[in-house]
Parts: C-alpha cells; sequence; structure tokens
C-alpha cells in the first residue's frame, strides 16, 4: 500500500473480480501499528520495497504472512479464543458484525471487494453458523 493510495485491489481479488477497496481514514490504534512498523519512502510498510521484483515480492509477503498468522495462533492461545483464529477469521468477523449491527449486504460487499453477493452472505452465514458461541465470547472482552 502506497502512502498516497486512497483505494487498493487484494491481490485475491485481481483474480476474480479486480474491485478495488477504499482506504478508510485510521484510527489511532492503526496509526501506532503503522508507526510501529514505518515503510520507507513511498509504501505505508516496510514488508516490500518499491524495486521489489514479482518474486521477491511473493516471497516476503508470504513470510509476513506467515508471522502474522502464528501471531494470531499464539494470541488465540493466551486469550483462550478458538483455535481456527487467523486473518481470515477475523475478516469473517467483521462481515458478520457490520451484517449484525445493520449494515447493508451490499456496503459489506462493497468494503470486502466480493465480485457477488453469494460470497458476502457466504461469510456471514460461515461465521454465524460455525462460530456464533466463540464471536460472542470475543466481543464481550
Amino acid at each position: 500500500l502506497k502512502k498516497s493510495d486512497t483505494s487498493y485491489v487484494r491481490k485475491k481479488t485481481k483474480k476474480t473480480s479486480g474491485v478495488e477497496i477504499k482506504v478508510r481514514e485510521f484510527t489511532p490504534e492503526m496509526l501506532e501499528i503503522i508507526k510501529r512498523h514505518k515503510g520507507a519512502g513511498k509504501l505505508v510498510f516496510n514488508i516490500i520495497e518499491v524495486g521489489d521484483s514479482e518474486l521477491q515480492i511473493h516471497k516476503k509477503v508470504r513470510a509476513k504472512t506467515k508471522l502474522i498468522t502464528d501471531q494470531c495462533k499464539n494470541l488465540a492461545r493466551v486469550l483462550d479464543f478458538n483455535e481456527k483464529f487467523s486473518l481470515q477469521w477475523a475478516r469473517h468477523t467483521v462481515g458478520f458484525t457490520l451484517a449484525n449491527n445493520g449494515i447493508p449486504m451490499k456496503a459489506i460487499q462493497e468494503n470486502f471487494g466480493h465480485k457477488t453477493m453469494r460470497t458476502t452472505e457466504g461469510y456471514i452465514k460461515s461465521m454465524f453458523n460455525e462460530n456464533e458461541k466463540d464471536i460472542d465470547d470475543a466481543l464481550e472482552i
């Protein structure tokens, strides 16, 4: 993500719909994370560099994703969360929480960059059916 970007396309989304996702205004917590992992030059984070090849980018992003996934698993153990806690689990939880708070499905679909409403509905349904108790417990922290 470049510091000047007002939208981006998730790598996974590039292969499907190519839908752009708007960059939201950063919360104080987000700004603190950005400050700790500040990227050089044009980039928000220091994961990749502007001149990196596609292979270098792929390797660096994959390594960072694994690190974050491992940290999520450790956090789940410490907080006694469901062992399935992950970035994807968190993404589904956000969708479920938005829907549960009356946000229109179309707005959630656009926010997530889904090509079809069916994908968005799948997020909501899967979280409701499989993790209802875990979600309730997690949100009451």
